[in-house]
């Protein structure tokens, strides 16, 4: 069983979803990066996402471009990752761990050395978000021969036929994206409870289809999002929130805050709940 897998199992018995943290390697500099990392795990992030500075981040706002500026300038080189990762494993012998990349720098390592470096330092997983699910078949192929969850996207404007298409094969999780923008752009106060039902949609037909457990992200910036539009999900993704933070303590604080709203969430929706008849009407519609 992978480290995500076992994961979710767990939290799903004690009526509990993910808290998965991302933070951006080198920011702002190797020491503050790990201790930062650390500061996560400590205070109750399930997993977390290391994330690869990258100069065209594509799916990222400003906040996320802006620690990816800061590590670029600090010096980032990749062996950051590497020693980061490292250590975390070390340390963390259970909790899944998960690497954040633009496909870019994997094909300038080459993807066979990329995926064998990430197994051997302790990955759990790769996340690209900007490699087309065309594309994807050479590096799926590498992931799973090394056993790596490759995780794969959906997003509000993904149909169920397109989810048929894509999803089938992969394993860890589905990355459902909450908007279509950027990261770090609040859906609290911008999206109605009218307008959030799709999210739900969204969260139960990738479940149904993929068959795996299903983790919200962009736009979960408090503890009040993680109760108003992560009902339906198995996990929650908050990377910019995080980010933003410069505070170790206050991080801490934060981090705990959200991972409450995660229990109390999950409590109040999973009792009396069936989740299979939930599915099978899912995949009828």
């Amino acid at each position: 069983m992978s480290r995500f897998e076992a994961m979710f199992s767990r939290l799903q018995v004690r009526a509990e979803k993910a808290l998965i943290g991302y933070l951006t390697v080198g920011d702002p500099g190797l020491v503050e990066s790990e201790a930062r990392c650390e500061t996560a795990l400590a205070a109750g992030v399930d997993a977390l996402e290391l994330g690869i500075p990258y100069s065209d981040p594509l799916a990222d706002g400003p906040v996320i471009q802006a620690a990816g500026q800061r590590a670029l300038a600090a010096g980032f080189r990749l062996e950051w990752l590497w020693q980061i990762l490292r250590h975390l494993r070390e340390r963390h012998p259970d909790t899944p761990l998960a690497i954040m990349t633009y496909v870019n720098p994997v094909l300038q390592v080459g993807m066979e050395k990329f995926v064998s470096r990430a197994a051997a330092e302790g990955a759990d997983a790769l996340i690209v978000p900007d490699l087309p699910p065309e594309e994807e078949k050479p590096l799926l192929s590498v992931c799973r021969n090394l056993g790596l969850d490759l995780i794969p996207f959906v997003a509000p404007t993904t149909p169920l036929a397109r989810m048929r298409e894509v999803l089938p094969g992969h394993s860890g999780f589905v990355y459902c994206v909450s908007i279509t923008g950027v990261t770090g752009t609040q859906l609290d106060g911008r999206v109605s409870e009218a307008e959030s039902r799709p999210i739900d949609e969204l969260l139960a037909q990738a479940r149904a289809v993929s068959g795996l457990p299903v983790s919200l992200g962009f736009g979960i910036y408090s503890a009040a999002d993680i109760r108003r539009f992560g009902r339906e999900a198995d996990g929650v993704i908050v990377g910019s929130a995080l980010v933003r933070i410069r505070s170790t303590a206050e991080l801490g604080e934060f981090v705990r805050s959200l991972k409450e709203a995660t229990r109390a969430d999950s409590q109040q929706k999973r009792v009396g709940r069936g989740r299979g008849e939930e599915t099978a009407a899912v995949i009828q519609s």
